[in-house]
């Protein structure tokens, strides 16, 4: 998910007709949002667009304290405020305050069970080690531990910090369909680093990998490396820029 965080470029995320005056309120308030970060947000606050508004507390919130940001939040238009909760939410650690996030609510619960996993997911576990405490994590970010997507993040985690990367590893988790989640994301995760090391010009097109690429033999992986070889390894045009910022849900440390 992306948030509109570009209220340094005046009217880039507001209405079509912006009012001056609201402009020069916007940058005022987030520049007083670390010396006066209440009265910034009542700034915010009373600016006439409210897309505006939530731009700009968006920005506030995150100098305020986990009380005081949610209450700020709560002073925005329901229709705009819900990405102003997801910032709040996620930075207090608090899936319950997801549910102010309307739309984003999912998104929101997915960060903040993300944000978590460096704090009980330890170093070297395999996918089996985790499953029973991933349950009950997942449970408390008021997730759906039948919805594969929290542990695709889980295990992504998991995989993404093996050397070499082991598939086989995910047969050790016991319930069939986040044992298929696990496989599934272990050929995302190879896929991810083979994009990542292409995009800095290693060579891949033939030979051995890298001992960063290193996979345990396994028929799936091997299949994916010669599809990805037909591709896109091999074209030197296919080449991409790095996104704006790695980390995603669940990708790992």
């Amino acid at each position: 998910m992306t948030l509109c965080w570009c209220w340094l470029l005046i009217g880039a995320c507001g209405p079509a007709d912006p009012s001056p005056g609201d402009a020069v309120s916007e940058l005022e308030a987030v520049r007083l949002a670390r010396s006066r970060p209440r009265e910034a947000a009542e700034r915010c606050a009373a600016l006439g667009d409210a897309t505006r508004s939530a731009v700009c507390m968006e920005q506030v919130v995150r100098v305020l304290d986990p009380e005081g940001a949610f209450s700020a939040c709560d002073q925005l238009d329901e229709i705009v405020s819900g990405e102003c909760f997801f910032v709040v939410a996620e930075r207090a650690d608090r899936p319950d305050w997801c549910g102010r996030a309307g739309e984003h609510d999912f998104d929101c619960r997915m960060h903040v069970l993300s944000g978590r996993f460096a704090r009980w997911i330890p170093e070297g576990s395999a996918p089996g080690e985790v499953e029973d405490p991933a349950l009950a994590r997942i449970r408390e970010a008021g997730l759906d531990p039948e919805d594969p997507r929290p542990w695709s993040a889980i295990w992504r985690w998991v995989l993404g910090s093996q050397q070499p990367l082991d598939r086989t590893t995910c047969s050790t988790v016991r319930e069939p369909m986040r044992r298929e989640a696990c496989e599934a994301t272990a050929v995302a995760v190879f896929h991810d680093r083979l994009s990542q090391a292409r995009d800095l010009g290693v060579a891949l097109c033939e030979g051995e990998l890298p001992a960063t690429l290193s996979v345990r033999p396994d028929p799936v992986l091997e299949e994916a490396l010669a599809e990805r070889r037909a591709t896109d390894l091999c074209d030197p045009e296919a080449r991409r820029a790095p996104p704006p910022s790695p980390h995603l849900p669940g990708s790992g440390p």
